[in-house]
């Protein structure tokens, strides 16, 4: 079973050849257009390997993870992409996204504990 790589865009900031503390500014990004959406350089592979994540193994049991759309609430999936991650209805999320439900409780799966119930207190992402 493999972990998902790490899911956030690479980060923008560090320390400049002069020592200085970078922001944002200091890096040149790089974008890239992704169904007619702009993104950082590289998210759309994290898209596409979230849709490889399809259960989360909670406390030995496998519960389908929740796809964009079929959260209680109405995140304009009809309308949009994802705000957070960009991914389209139907879609996993990617994981760390703010708007992934979790599977047993409805919790936002990055801050639920649910996802800790591993005897190890490991969580596992199981591939479809």
């Amino acid at each position: 079973m493999t972990e998902p790589a790490s899911v956030f865009p690479p980060c923008a900031v560090g320390i400049l050849e002069d020592g200085r503390l970078s922001d944002q500014e200091d890096i040149p990004k790089r974008f890239v257009i992704y169904r007619g959406t702009r993104m950082t350089e590289g998210w759309p592979g994290q898209m596409i390997e979230a849709q490889t994540f399809t259960h989360y193994n909670i406390g030995g049991k496998d519960f389908e993870r929740v796809s964009y759309g079929s959260e209680s609430d109405d995140w304009g999936a009809n309308e949009r992409p994802c705000h957070d991650c960009r991914v389209i209805k139907g879609e996993y999320h990617v994981v760390g996204c703010d708007v992934e439900r979790c599977p047993k409780c409805d919790g936002q799966a990055i801050s639920c504990d649910c996802l800790d119930e591993e005897d190890d207190g490991s969580t596992t992402y199981v591939e479809g």
